[in-house]
């Protein structure tokens, strides 16, 4: 009878050598399964910039090829486009399949065509919440932290009737600030600019024609990533002093574009020599290792490397500067 007898388990030592081997399957397939996410976030991404990148030359293409501008802020701007102020992100909501959140707006204007003061009908408006509260997925980067809003104090935003307004992870940044007494006179930003040329692809409250843009428009970079915002991210941690909140992340904020003023690397300090991932306090910013988003002025997308050299993104930025730079 013994030799019908067989062994009916394992013993603990082999349950115990299978466990660690499953576990270290696990530990080496978990990273690759992150990369993997994180590669198709990033394409995802990419391809929200292209959507935008598009959508700003079909405005163009109907509108005289003037691109939109990068904000409508005073009586200048509303007398061109409206009596509203409003983001760049709010002309091209027909070009991204939108129009729908488009026809509301207009729906909402055209009940004051001609109102002033605390009468017109600004994006932060009471009767404006339906709007502004939607969402809109090809403005926000699958990489940055979801279900955010701009609910951030008084302080940061323009008035007081933020409240749950949907972010936008992406904006202009159509300056490179070289103001007098600020940190790029002392030499973080080392180009013969002045006020006349330091200026991006698109205008405040103006129109920019295609044709404006000297430097070319594949060389000069249009709408970037400012990610994670109204928090405030230096070096991939969320900040948690008096600095932790910026303004502009209302994908409908009329504030939401920005110059480069670059910062400390450890993204802590306004004014330094990192430009790309160091804060996302309305910089150029993203939850991609290793880089940023940014969309070029025909529409095109590109990766900036967070180690690019500040002088280097300062001469993408300007339309017609005239620099010659690689960004590679």
């Amino acid at each position: 009878m013994n030799r019908f007898r067989g062994r009916r388990g394992f013993t603990l030592i082999e349950l115990l050598v299978v466990i660690a081997i499953i576990a270290v399957l696990v530990g080496l397939l978990v990273p690759a399964v992150q990369k993997v996410r994180e590669a198709a976030n990033r394409m995802s991404c990419s391809n929200n910039i292209r959507q935008m990148g598009i959508a700003c030359h079909n405005f163009a293409g109907t509108n005289d090829n003037n691109l939109p501008p990068a904000r409508v802020s005073n009586t200048a701007g509303r007398a061109i486009y409206g009596n509203s102020n409003r983001s760049v992100l709010v002309f091209l909501l027909p070009n991204i399949e939108q129009d729908a959140l488009y026809k509301r707006f207009e729906s909402l204007m055209q009940q004051y065509p001609t109102a002033t003061g605390a009468n017109r009908r600004n994006w932060n408006h009471a009767d404006m919440r339906p709007f502004y509260q939607s969402p809109v997925k090809t403005f926000q980067c699958p990489s940055a932290p979801s279900s955010r809003t701009d609910n951030s104090p008084a302080t940061y935003a323009a008035v007081d009737s933020y409240i749950n307004a949907a972010t936008s992870d992406y904006q202009v940044c159509n300056a490179v600030e070289i103001s007098a007494g600020s940190a790029y006179a002392n030499g973080f930003i080392k180009l013969s600019l002045n006020d006349g040329n330091r200026w991006g692809m698109l205008q405040n409250n103006l129109p920019t024609k295609i044709t404006d843009c000297l430097d070319g428009t594949s060389n000069t970079i249009m709408l970037v990533e400012d990610a994670g915002r109204p928090k405030v991210y230096a070096k991939g941690r969320l900040r948690t002093d008096s600095y932790q909140w910026t303004s502009g992340a209302a994908w409908a904020d009329n504030e939401g574009q920005f110059g480069l003023h670059g910062f400390t690397t450890d993204g802590m300090t306004s004014g330094g020599p990192c430009a790309v991932n160091c804060s996302s306090a309305n910089e150029i910013y993203a939850f991609h290792s290793g880089g940023a988003n940014v969309m070029m002025g025909d529409g095109s997308c590109r990766f900036l490397r967070d180690a690019i050299d500040i002088t280097t993104v300062a001469a993408m930025i300007t339309r017609n500067g005239g620099e010659v730079y690689n960004a590679d």
